[in-house]
């Protein structure tokens, strides 16, 4: 009994960190708008870190890459170690798609991570993957919405040069998901829940497993199908063929098991 109460005392920061096409900003505007019924049920939300008008959670990763989108003395990580002094939640939930581009340099996430872990909070990140043709072709036609990148042939070019996308010092999209997961586990030094984003889509959306391993009860992950997707295409994950839709969790590198 004392050991249960224990673990229930504990407390976990979870890091959803995209990948970017995978549903991120449905997740993110489903956190920023249920924010109130989360804090029911322990799971808070942070308030910093969100650029005006964003529900995502990108002026960390702004701060740690110094990207020019925010200003030299906002200072969104200190922000954040200040708000959740005053936060007394068993669960934290953190969202950035761009955040994965850590994966690049897991030093800073290591930094970064060391200071959640100052608070007592174990650190436990979320990840989403999808059938990496598809993804490439959805980041394609991304950055070319809105005016940036190459042509789609010089995306297949790099990524089989490479198995990685590089459009700017920043922004670096691994397409080598073992080695994505490997870097990420080497900058969080946590667990590391991978779903499958072709299965859950398949399913009705992202948002009812993202849920799920967050810990909400079952009202909050039934109203959340109102806001998934349904109109899908069905495909067979390529992920995971001997465990579609599953979650993959990837444990600490000191209890090494799994996948990846």
């Amino acid at each position: 009994m004392m050991l249960r109460s224990f673990f229930r005392k504990r407390k976990t920061l979870f890091l959803h960190v995209g990948t970017h096409k995978t549903g991120t900003t449905s997740i993110q505007a489903f956190l920023e708008t249920h924010a109130g019924e989360l804090a029911q049920q322990g799971i808070y939300v942070p308030k910093a870190g969100r650029p005006e008008g964003c529900s995502g959670h990108h002026k960390f990763m702004w701060q740690m890459l110094e990207d020019p989108r925010i200003a030299p003395n906002d200072d969104a990580v200190g922000a954040l170690i200040t708000e959740l002094q005053t936060v007394d939640m068993s669960t934290v939930i953190i969202s950035a798609e761009g955040l994965q581009f850590l994966s690049a340099r897991p030093e800073i996430m290591k930094v970064f991570c060391s200071k959640l872990r100052a608070l007592g909070y174990r650190i436990e990140l979320m990840l989403f993957l999808r059938e990496r043709e598809s993804y490439i072709t959805s980041l394609h036609k991304q950055h070319s919405n809105s005016g940036q990148g190459q042509g789609l042939a010089w995306y297949h070019r790099e990524a089989a040069r490479a198995n990685a996308i590089r459009l700017s010092p920043i922004k670096y999209f691994d397409l080598d998901y073992r080695r994505l997961v490997r870097n990420l586990r080497r900058g969080t030094g946590g667990h590391i829940h991978v779903l499958d984003y072709d299965v859950c889509k398949e399913r009705g959306g992202v948002l009812p497993d993202f849920l799920k391993c967050l810990g909400a009860n079952e009202a909050l992950i039934e109203k959340s199908r109102a806001a998934s997707w349904h109109n899908v295409s069905r495909r067979r994950s390529k992920l995971w063929p001997d465990q579609s839709g599953q979650v993959v969790t990837v444990p600490e590198p000191s209890t090494r098991r799994g996948e990846f």
